[in-house]
This record gives structure tokens, C-alpha cells and sequence, in this order.
């Protein structure tokens, strides 16, 4: 409620084209530049947040954002890492976190997820330049990050995951040879 109040007393002064104006007992100047632009309520009732007061949603417009292409972020990541095979490394990270998502315990698989496999494959890639299989980097990287947030319920889940993910590692080698 604290931020409404201040962005009320704000925009009204820069309406009526003041200079200054008192808020909360201080006197603040006002510049040409001001501009307060985004509000982000990201999974508000979901997460245990209250949704924001009438006074204040009144004052931006409401506006959505598409959910990212792991993919697409992950290859270009991969790519700055100096990983050879970014787009096939990138589509399994994809699906793998995904994959996460839908059957571990609730916890975020997104694109924090995302950018902490990949971060971390980078570093295991940049400690191990000889290993010739990216894959095996990338499913490192993904032990590595995600069995420390496991609850009991999930590693046997995920052993199922990464199965799953070799298996099309071995498909593929039989394609590409």
C-alpha cells in the first residue's frame, strides 16, 4: 500500500506540472525524466503475494509476456560456451527441464533452471576441454544442479528422465553414424 500512496502523490504532482512535492514528510524534486514504467506480479496468487491495489493497477496498463523458448535461449548460450552441437544440446536441455517440470516435486523448472544447466555445463566444459561428448557435460550439469533440491520423491523420477534422455542419445548416434 506504501508505493501506491507515493506513486499517487507522484504522478498527481507531475500532473499539475509541480516541482517538488512532499511525500511521506520529505521533499522531493521532480525531474522531466521520472517514468515508472513496470510493476511485475509474476505468478502473484500463486506464490503467497497479494495482488496489487485498485489505486495502484490504475495507474499502468496491463500487459503479458509470452513464455521463452528454452530452446532457442539455450542454444545461444550453449553457442557462447563454445559447444559445438548447440541446437541438439539445447532441444534435449529443453525437453529435460520440461520434463522436470511436469513430473518432479513442485519447484521452479524454468528459466532459472534453464540458464543454471547451462551455466553449469559451460564450467564443466571450460574444466574439461578434451571431453569429446557434450552430452554427457550437459547430463552432468544436470545431475549436478538439480540432486541437491530433490525431495525423497524424486530421484527416482529423474533417473527416469535422464534414461530417457540417453536413450535418444543412442538413437541419435545410430542416425548420424
Amino acid at each position: 500500500m506504501v508505493i501506491a500512496q507515493q506513486m499517487v502523490t507522484i504522478v498527481t504532482a507531475i500532473n499539475a506540472r509541480q516541482r517538488c512535492c512532499l511525500c511521506e514528510g520529505s521533499d522531493i524534486e521532480l525531474k522531466d525524466s521520472f517514468a515508472g514504467f513496470t510493476i511485475a506480479m509474476a505468478g502473484s496468487t500463486n506464490s503467497g503475494r497479494t495482488e496489487l491495489p485498485d489505486s495502484l493497477q490504475a495507474m499502468f496498463r496491463p500487459t503479458s509476456m509470452m513464455v521463452p523458448d528454452y530452446g532457442l535461449i539455450g542454444e545461444i548460450m550453449f553457442i557462447s560456451f563454445g559447444f559445438g552441437d548447440a541446437r541438439r544440446l539445447a532441444g534435449k536441455m529443453a525437453a529435460t527441464v520440461r520434463l522436470c517440470s511436469e513430473q518432479l516435486s513442485a519447484r521452479s523448472y524454468g528459466m532459472r533452471a534453464v540458464k543454471t544447466v547451462i551455466t553449469a555445463g559451460g564450467n564443466l566444459e571450460g574444466d574439461n576441454p578434451d571431453e569429446q561428448e557434450e552430452v554427457l557435460l550437459l547430463l552432468r550439469a544436470l545431475v549436478d544442479v538439480n540432486e541437491p533440491k530433490f525431495l525423497a520423491m524424486d530421484p527416482p523420477l529423474f533417473d527416469g528422465i535422464i534414461k530417457e534422455l540417453m536413450d535418444y542419445q543412442a538413437e541419435d548416434r545410430l542416425r548420424h553414424a
